[in-house]
């Protein structure tokens, strides 16, 4: 005689449940730390851009020091 458990629906699926979770998860965290990325690129782009002009203002005054100097 073959004893044979009835099988249960919902927890046959709850790993394929929480797998779907976990990768839904993870999707979310990786768009997450894209738009992070993609944030800290703009960042720095901004930054770079600053110091471009601080380093042309700092110029600007080295030569007008020169210039009163002489």
């Amino acid at each position: 005689m073959t004893n044979t458990l009835p099988t249960d629906p919902v927890s046959s699926s709850k790993p394929e449940l929480q797998r779907d979770m976990s990768l839904n998860t993870l999707k979310t965290n990786e768009q997450q730390l894209r738009e992070e990325i993609e944030a800290l690129r703009r960042e720095t782009q901004e930054l770079t851009e600053k110091d471009e002009e601080l380093k042309h203002d700092i110029e600007k005054i080295h030569e007008k020091i020169t210039t009163a100097e002489d």
